[in-house]
């Protein structure tokens, strides 16, 4: 596990439902595409149960800073924005409503576009986009953003940034993917037509508030079995998976509390 990776203790969930953009993937059928645990259909059900992790305040630091850097750039440029939009839509035969907040929704020369960014002091995530690789959850999350706001332009900006003495952050590298929604549907990414479409985003965020709505256990994402590389890999909740998978706990609610377990294994011995 990352070693700036902690985790809270779970709460009560109090607050209404929501199918969040920040939790956003792709489907085919039944099954979830994701390479981390965040879009996993599991993890947001316990999610939505107040089981959740606490990242690092570290991630949200450098995040506001990269939005700092960039805004100051739109704005000497004279471009028009806004930061921090938060969007809402409805989810056709769902009372549970997908919401989020779009880093920039930017004015373009054909129609606003929205701007997602994300800042890495991750040397492997250097090495994945500079070899043009892009997490598949933060495309869904840009393009749940741009469904919700009726555009079909937008931008995934990844920034690589090294601290230096001064605990101020120095930007090394920045790429940019610019991606399109094309008359069909399909998701193209730096002109180069993706696999996925529009209707595989929609479908992840319909499942998704079916299963927090009636409390579902769905099935694991894919390659969620991998040796290396399994979106699992990290996520506090994979003995949970494991013993419902083997039949020893039964049903939702068996789940839910199991998950909480996970986040604080003291409990089960006292």
């Amino acid at each position: 596990m990352p070693s700036n990776f902690r985790i809270s203790n779970y709460m009560t969930n109090t607050v209404p439902l929501k199918v969040r953009g920040s939790a956003s993937g792709f489907m085919w059928g039944r099954t979830v595409f994701t390479d981390y645990d965040g879009a996993c259909l599991r993890k947001i059900l316990v999610s939505s149960k107040g089981v959740r992790t606490e990242i690092d305040p570290i991630h949200g630091v450098r995040g506001k800073f990269n939005e700092d850097q960039y805004e100051a750039v739109l704005l000497k440029d004279g471009i028009e924005y806004k930061r921090e939009l938060f969007t809402t839509d409805t989810i056709p035969g769902s009372i549970v409503p997908f919401q989020g907040s779009i880093d920039y929704l930017v004015s373009g020369p054909d129609c606003d576009e929205v701007h997602e960014l994300k800042s890495t002091e991750s040397k492997n995530k250097l090495r994945m986009i500079k070899a043009g690789q892009y997490s598949t959850e933060n495309l869904a999350q840009c393009i749940s953003y741009m469904i919700s706001e009726n555009t079909t332009v937008g931008k995934l900006i990844y920034t690589y940034f090294e601290p230096d003495d001064a605990a101020v952050y120095i930007e090394k590298y920045s790429r940019t993917f610019e991606i399109h929604i094309d008359n069909s549907g399909r998701i193209v990414v730096d002109s180069v037509p993706s696999k996925w479409t529009v209707h595989d985003q929609l479908l992840h965020r319909a499942t998704s508030a079916k299963v927090v709505s009636e409390e579902i256990v769905w099935d694991r994402p894919h390659n969620w079995d991998l040796l290396w590389g399994s979106p699992c890999a990290y996520c506090p909740f994979k003995a949970a998976c494991t013993e419902y998978d083997k039949g020893s706990i039964e049903g939702a609610s068996a789940f839910i509390e199991y998950a909480k377990k996970c986040l604080n294994p003291s409990k089960e011995s006292e």
